[in-house]
């Protein structure tokens, strides 16, 4: 075979390797479309933006549809994008959310409520995190919900609501569509910011470098252990402190005599005092 005969022929293999893998990007760039699910297209065509990351529905997470450098923004929307009301007003109460999930009317929301769980575990529900630290707490806890559940009539498909909004949402803020998909990691993410220059625009960052496949966290917040165990049915990252509150509920609630009580909390090796949890419980649980 002559020397421009395998010349052109190199040239070929080289085209069609080229044309390949052109052909291989196009195919992964179609299949990210085509398996983009119905809340993503809705939200891109309300206006949202979702940059470079997709809802896995069989692990019920976020993950990295190419790599994402830290800072990056991830999801953007603006205040319109607040559930029920399409803006902020900073004083609606979850019971309230949780009834406007129940009754909502706004065809604006159709997709983004068909999206949402239709089954419930977190504590509200009566679905409590067993864990052997938490023996005292829990029982508390199931008193609790008692309570709750009396006090919503004993309705579960409100308790249902309820515990989305718990879940997911902002408090006395609303309730944001792909936002909310996004689990916790402090090491790993951002907290959701609320502009206050008047912009009204909400985003989330990358917090650290995510190659693609990497599962991508957003930041709950700084949160008591008995917020934790309310909101999302899950231990606090400083167990410690959680078998500390549970100590102190086995033991320190129980007594009267102050100086039992005093001796107690000594006994637990931590600055926590029973004014502290008592004031936990209350605050997180609003209870009274």
């Amino acid at each position: 075979m002559k020397y421009g005969s395998l010349a052109r022929m190199s040239d070929f293999v080289i085209i069609l390797i080229l044309w390949s893998t052109v052909s291989l990007l196009r195919c992964s760039s179609d299949s990210v479309v085509k398996d983009e699910d119905e809340l993503e297209s809705w939200f891109r065509k309300v206006g949202g933006v979702l940059n470079k990351c997709k809802y896995d529905k069989i692990n019920r997470r976020m993950v990295a549809t190419e790599d994402i450098k830290e800072g990056e923004t991830l999801v953007m929307a603006n205040f319109s994008f607040l559930f029920p009301f399409r803006k902020s007003t900073g004083v609606i109460s979850d019971r309230d959310m949780a009834l406007y999930l129940l009754n909502n009317t706004d065809p604006f929301w159709t997709t983004y409520l068909d999206s949402l769980p239709k089954t419930c575990q977190t504590p509200v529900c009566g679905n409590i995190v067993s864990n052997a630290t938490l023996v005292n707490t829990t029982a508390f806890f199931e008193r609790y919900i008692t309570q709750e559940l009396h006090s919503l009539d004993n309705r579960m498909d409100l308790a249902i609501k309820l515990s989305l909004v718990l879940s997911r949402g902002w408090k006395h803020r609303g309730m944001l569509p792909i936002f909310d998909r996004f689990n916790h990691d402090s090491e790993k993410g951002l907290e959701v910011v609320f502009t206050t220059d008047g912009t009204e625009m909400i985003y989330l960052s990358a917090k650290v470098d995510y190659s693609v496949g990497d599962e991508v966290f957003d930041y709950y917040g700084n949160h008591t252990s008995v917020e934790w165990l309310y909101n999302w049915n899950m231990l606090s990252e400083n167990t410690k402190y959680d078998t500390c509150v549970d100590y102190v509920f086995s033991n320190h609630v129980l007594h009267t005599d102050k100086k039992k009580r005093a001796k107690c909390i000594a006994e637990t090796g931590d600055q926590l005092l029973f004014e502290d949890v008592v004031k936990e419980m209350k605050t997180a649980l609003n209870t009274v």
